[in-house]
């Protein structure tokens, strides 16, 4: 977990295997708004962060696959990729 929200691997299980996998962002919004920074709040930072992915395409870079937004909580969806070594 970091500093901001925690990470949970989860899986789409539509259709047939292999299901795809995720990394699942959960960002608690009550936990960002007590953040203060220079820059804002923390839910200033990570939206401008999400802004920021939304337009990112980059080998380098991990894409930003979904963002939603709850109540309470904010969630990104990054897809998970499995390399072959």
């Amino acid at each position: 977990s970091g500093s901001f929200g925690q990470v949970f691997e989860v899986e789409r299980r539509v259709g047939e295997e292999p299901w795809r996998r995720f990394a699942l962002k959960v960002f608690s919004k009550s936990r960002l708004k007590r953040v203060r920074r220079m820059r804002g709040t923390g839910l200033d930072m990570v939206l401008r962060e999400i802004d920021i992915m939304r337009h990112l395409y980059h080998r380098h870079v991990v894409i930003l696959f979904e963002v939603r937004t709850r109540l309470s909580s904010i969630l990104a969806i990054y897809p998970m990729h499995l390399t072959l070594v």
